[in-house]
């Protein structure tokens, strides 16, 4: 998904090669406010390449994790990205 207005966001599904002819998904990428926060399968998280520990706080944009659930969200642009990590089951919400 892209905000095709603005262009301020982009929430963006990575995947690897096809395992037994399906897809698997490798990452979860939002860019927001100019930079990229990727959201791994396993939780680990990375802002513009580098790896960080949660929960993470840049610009307007947090990324937080409670149990299982990883939660992307940026107040200012009303984006709001939530990804249930063990059942590869992502939802994203805008405002507006």
């Amino acid at each position: 998904m892209r905000d095709f207005i603005n262009g301020t966001f982009s929430v963006i599904v990575n995947y690897d090669r096809a395992v037994r002819g399906q897809p698997v998904k490798k990452s979860l990428t939002v860019i927001s406010g100019g930079q990229q926060l990727e959201v791994f399968p396993d939780g680990k998280v990375t802002v513009d390449g580098s790896r960080v520990e949660m929960p993470v706080k840049i610009s307007n944009t947090t990324v937080t994790r409670t149990g299982h659930m990883i939660r992307v969200a940026d107040d200012w642009r009303g984006v709001d990205v939530t990804c249930d990590l063990p059942h590869d089951h992502c939802s994203q919400t805008m405002s507006g």
